[in-house]
């Protein structure tokens, strides 16, 4: 069905308007056919002036009331699960929500003319004065015939406490602290080409500091990191290029994904740092195809119980995916997803030393290659589904299978391998500014590892897929305020089950360790090994005092109760400026 599928998006091609765009000389409003719809704006605010493109961040505001739309039903076409949207695909969808625009509160009103840019963000009118935001949202910015530049600061700082109660040989109040700052360069050349860059500098003293283990050099999400002391120092780049047409868009660089219709994926998830990739994305009519070339800094560790791996080189690996989402009606959408992670090996029967390129194909069973090579590499299929129940309920699910024997479901086979997740999205039509989500899931062991660790699904030593990992349980809840006016607030709660592993003993919990080293091969169970709970929980109140520049008061807290260790507790408030970022969640 996906060869079949991915055959007829290809060739028909397809970047294709989502429910209607304004065009680029006039008012005048079209759907996907280039049928004219009535002018719907002779009473609206006028049409911005400035123009801007490049490529939204993971959970960046927009993209999130963008989500909250669709859930209302205002967005019936709109494939949100290919995380980071284009600013110029993305508006598409706010003309879409234009042309139903008497359908929307006026909260709502006022956040679309915001990013539409027909009106100004907080903060500007005092910016100007200073003189800078000549454009009302944008530090500096400049366009003219045929171009458009925007630049802002990167900055994240926050400040803080640690206070613990449960730990003895620690000391019961310490600080932690982050200061990242840097610069963002995005636009357009021509009607066609986009850009977006982005480098930052950063140093931190988490709550938590994990010493990495010698020669890997790496702390979680954050690549690779110099230890200093208790002070993490690491660097941060993103940029993207990208070419977009009516029925297609390339981009070529290094950034994050996100695929599927939650806020956590056991698909494709951006747990992990930024990865170097190209990407193809087809859409036509109900059906967007997305095709992602990856290369990835593998985990370095023995692939077999005897082995003696070179800590001190960070081998690498690449990845092809492909995922096509089809909206069957205007309510429901499914998706279909497939991925190999592939690296150079010494005993491999391809004999390959770079980027295969068998997985070059765009429109082939990815998995069919994969076993036509002998099988050397990790393959991962899945599928996802959400449906729109009602105005203001969306409910969806993930699954995804890495490995099984059909005569071995029920039997606790340490081969059967899989993952899902559920979830449900609610934006109360009469408060629409405030969103809840819930999701529970469920990952067996081993999930995600291999034999050979290279070709386990990670980058650096952070999973792509769900952040707990494997042999876990997971249920979380998300809370979002994001009205019309200067303020916004959030609230993440998660309670996770897992068995972690021991240093001797390999229970399924890590990705980045060979399953060569499992413990048994029958009588796998959920949870098995360590027992762990933990409870996390995370909120912040912000307020926007210059175009986005926020500043927040937050507080994080976790409990970690272990079966063979101590329990440890901590609370930490702390006080944030973060200009041009979104909200830095340690889930996603």
């Amino acid at each position: 069905m996906m060869l079949c599928a991915g055959l007829v998006v290809s060739l028909v091609g397809g970047h294709g308007l989502a429910g209607a765009s304004y065009a680029a000389s006039s008012n005048t409003v079209h759907d996907v056919a280039g049928i004219a719809l009535p002018d719907t704006t002779a009473t609206d605010p006028p049409p911005r002036t400035v123009d801007h493109d490049g490529v939204l961040r993971i959970n960046d505001p927009l993209h999130r009331f963008l989500e909250r739309q669709q859930t209302l039903g205002r967005l019936p076409r709109a494939v949100l699960t290919h995380q980071p949207l284009s600013v110029g695909e993305a508006h598409r969808h706010l003309d879409s929500l234009q042309v139903r625009r008497s359908q929307l509160s006026a909260s709502e009103q006022a956040m679309l003319d915001r990013y539409q840019r027909r009106t100004d963000r907080p903060g500007a009118a005092w910016g100007q004065r200073s003189g800078g935001f000549a454009n009302g949202h944008d530090l500096l910015s400049a366009s003219g015939a045929g171009y458009a530049v925007q630049a802002n600061p990167v900055l994240y700082g926050t400040a803080g406490s640690v206070h613990e109660t449960d730990v003895p040989s620690r000391r019961s109040t310490t600080a932690a602290w982050r200061s990242s700052i840097g610069a963002r360069v995005q636009g357009r050349l021509g009607r066609y080409v986009f850009f977006d860059l982005q480098a930052d500098a950063s140093r931190a003293r988490p709550p938590r500091v994990q010493v990495p283990d010698e020669g890997r050099s790496t702390a979680p999400r954050l690549g690779k990191v110099t230890l200093r002391g208790d002070t993490y120092e690491y660097t941060s780049v993103r940029g993207t290029v990208g070419l977009r047409t009516r029925f297609f868009e390339v981009r070529a660089g290094r950034d994050q994904n996100r695929w599927g219709p939650g806020a956590g994926s056991v698909m494709l998830s951006n747990f992990g740092p930024a990865y170097n990739q190209l990407q193809l994305r087809t859409t036509v009519w109900r059906v967007q195809y997305t095709n992602l070339y990856t290369r990835y800094a593998a985990p370095a560790g023995p692939s077999a119980p005897d082995e003696t791996p070179d800590l001190t080189r960070r081998p690498r690996s690449y990845g092809a995916s492909h995922r096509l989402a089809i909206d069957l009606t205007d309510n429901i959408e499914i998706g279909l997803f497939e991925t190999i992670v592939f690296a150079p090996e010494r005993d491999s029967t391809v004999n390959r030393r770079g980027y295969d390129v068998a997985f070059l194909n765009p429109i082939i069973f990815l998995r069919a290659v994969e076993r036509e090579l002998g099988s050397p590499d990790r393959a991962l299929v899945g599928i996802d589904g959400a449906w729109t129940a009602t105005p203001g309920l969306r409910l969806y699910g993930q699954f995804v299978l890495d490995e099984f024997v059909a005569n071995e479901i029920g039997q606790q086979w340490w081969g059967n391998k899989w993952a899902w997740t559920l979830g449900a999205h609610v934006v109360l039509p009469a408060q629409p500014d405030l969103s809840l989500r819930a999701e529970f899931a469920r990952l067996r062991p081993h999930i995600y590892a291999h034999t050979y660790v290279p070709n386990s699904y990670a980058h650096w030593d952070d999973g792509l897929g769900y952040p707990t990992g494997p042999n876990s349980i997971d249920m979380a809840l998300r809370a979002e305020y994001q009205p019309a006016g200067a303020w916004q607030a959030g609230l993440n709660v998660a309670y996770t089950q897992r068995g972690r592993n021991t240093e001797t003993q390999n229970f399924g919990s890590d990705a980045t360790r060979t399953n060569q080293t499992r413990e048994r091969d029958r009588g796998v169970a959920m949870l098995q090994g360590v027992r762990q709970n933990i409870l996390m929980l995370e909120g912040h109140v912000g307020v926007e005092v210059l175009p986005q520049l926020i500043v927040e008061a937050a507080v994080r807290a976790e409990q970690i109760t272990d079966a063979e260790r101590p329990r440890d507790r901590y609370v930490h408030p702390y006080l944030a400026v973060r200009w041009g970022l979104p909200f830095q969640s340690t889930r996603y």
